[in-house]
């Protein structure tokens, strides 16, 4: 294990461990000192390996790039090779996700129309109860300002809002 996957480590074991201990309210606080800790040490060895490979690469010689020549090449097949590929895949189904669980689709399309049709016929049989007849009698969902207002508004203005509709 090296230095910076060791780091890693123990950091991950301290911030369990303050989770375990109850620390719910600093768990957040310390999971980004985790974070910002851990960008720090990769940010360190990404630089450190990066001084390294120049001079490294300071050291040693130059050499002009060899030819290739016809022998040390080999061959490439004129075919696919059918072990080398993944065999074909079915496609997946999407699914919908509600809380904690998933639905697929093809369930969920009947399953809707089926609490469509249930939810009109619960509608249609609402209607039918005296009550609910009363109260569509006493407020019928037409208002007195209801009607079409042809004075003070200009033909372009009517149409323009007519077609404001289509939108």
């Amino acid at each position: 294990m090296d230095a910076v996957a060791l780091r890693d480590f123990l950091l991950r074991r301290q911030m369990k461990r303050k989770a375990h201990n109850g620390h719910a309210g600093s768990l957040a606080l310390a999971r980004a000192s985790v974070f910002r800790q851990r960008r720090r040490i990769h940010e360190e060895a990404r630089v450190k390996e990066a001084c390294m490979t120049a001079k490294a690469r300071a050291e040693e010689p130059r050499q002009a790039p060899q030819p290739h020549d016809a022998t040390s090449l080999s061959a490439a097949d004129d075919r696919i090779r059918q072990s080398d590929w993944l065999p074909p895949q079915e496609g997946v189904i999407p699914r919908i996700r509600l809380g904690s669980r998933s639905i697929n689709v093809l369930w969920a399309i009947p399953l809707v129309v089926v609490l469509l049709i249930l939810g009109i016929a619960v509608a249609q049989q609402l209607r039918t109860m005296t009550g609910v007849q009363d109260f569509i009698v006493r407020y019928p969902g037409k208002t007195p300002s209801s009607e079409a207002v042809y004075s003070g508004f200009p033909l372009w203005l009517r149409l323009l809002h007519f077609f404001n509709f289509s939108l």
